[in-house]
């Protein structure tokens, strides 16, 4: 089986990703129909982990299969997993790998994968017991390549908490950047990440974020099932979106911009409208950045603009004119002047999701 490389530059990492899929046989058209392959990276959650197991079990699907990749755990997980997998009659299959990060561990068990259906979810998060049946037949009766359903935030024991238009899934297949929706919130066919793609090994966090603009870009809007089926945990035990300075935060950022610009480029399929918003958010984060006068990634920005340069002339020159060398206040301007704009914006989405939530089954 083809290995998945990965590169330190995140645009070159994306066009690398882009040949891959298309040079290799990375993900087998082998499978068993109907059958759910249920995807579970885990490094140190081993509670968090029994619980989603206890919920796994009693799918009202049966058709299933459980991929766990332990990341390298150190704690008491294989003692666990094992213990649990000896009293069950699911099919369950264990893989283990040096803490490489999630990307690489669902990329792992992707490749392991038997199921002509594929479903991701983390150690720390819940789903309900009709939902994988749900968003299997809905799947099947929209005729689409993936089918998404709401996410709620709740506690650490999994009582909801109040309702907020963050899981609330977003497709739109003519501003891809603007789609968003949680891991576990989907469900898609094998066919849709065999043209998407794997998880890009070269990123840190917003791995899924990248990963679901290729499924848009590759696949179209996906069918929406208007009922929440699932949890997303908030608890202290690791988010990867936690504990990390800002500073992190935005470089990261910044490295998933890339990645997606270089698959973009690569697949020759950038119109102008996705242009313009990767060159505006590549922006914002340089900007951020520069408020924490850090410019090394300045120059990585303005050589993925300028690739982008033929798309969007206009959004290309403003974009190198504000992130050139100047004052850490002009930073601080600029981003301030974003902010309050970002407000109003939220604000309004805000707005929609509220009102989107009288079309979406309550728990």
């Amino acid at each position: 089986m083809a290995s998945i490389t990965s590169k330190t530059d995140a645009f070159d990492a994306g066009q690398c990703l882009f040949s891959f899929i298309n040079e290799s046989t990375w993900l087998t058209d082998n499978y068993t129909p109907d059958l759910v392959s249920i995807i579970i990276p885990t490094y140190n959650r081993s509670i968090l982990l029994m619980d989603l197991l206890a919920a796994l079990s009693v799918q009202t699907h049966k058709l299933i299969e459980l991929v766990i990749v332990d990341d390298g755990s150190t704690d008491d997980t294989d003692h666990r997993l094992r213990a649990w997998v000896a009293a069950q009659t699911i099919p369950v299959r264990i893989f283990r790998q040096d803490n490489a990060g999630p990307a690489a561990a669902r990329n792992l068990g992707l490749q392991q994968a038997r199921g002509e259906y594929l479903y991701f979810i983390d150690s720390d998060d819940l789903i309900f017991p009709t939902a994988l049946e749900e968003l299997v037949a809905a799947l099947s009766q929209s005729g689409r390549s993936y089918c998404l359903g709401g996410i709620r935030n709740a506690d650490v024991k999994g009582s909801p908490l109040p309702l907020d238009w963050e899981g609330i899934p977003c497709v739109d297949p003519d501003t891809v950047l603007r789609s968003r929706w949680m891991i576990h919130a989907a469900l898609y066919h094998r066919s849709a990440i065999r043209r998407a793609g794997p998880f890009g090994h070269a990123l840190g966090i917003g791995e899924d974020s990248e990963f679901h603009w290729r499924i848009v870009a590759t696949n179209g809007a996906g069918h929406i099932l208007h009922k929440f089926i699932g949890l997303r945990r908030i608890h202290d035990q690791g988010h990867l979106s936690v504990n990390r300075s800002w500073l992190d935060v935005y470089r990261q950022t910044s490295e998933v911009l890339f990645h997606f610009a270089g698959w973009m480029l690569a697949r020759g399929a950038l119109d102008k409208g996705t242009a313009r918003f990767l060159i505006r958010s590549i922006v914002i984060s340089s900007l951020k950045l520069g408020t924490l006068d850090d410019r090394t990634q300045v120059p990585a920005a303005r050589a993925v603009i300028l690739r982008l340069r033929v798309h969007s002339r206009l959004a290309a020159q403003a974009g190198l004119l504000l992130i050139a060398p100047r004052a850490k206040s002009f930073y601080w301007i600029a981003v301030s002047v974003l902010l309050a704009l970002r407000a109003v914006r939220n604000g309004l989405n805000w707005l929609r999701g509220f009102a989107q939530q009288s079309d979406w089954a309550a728990i």
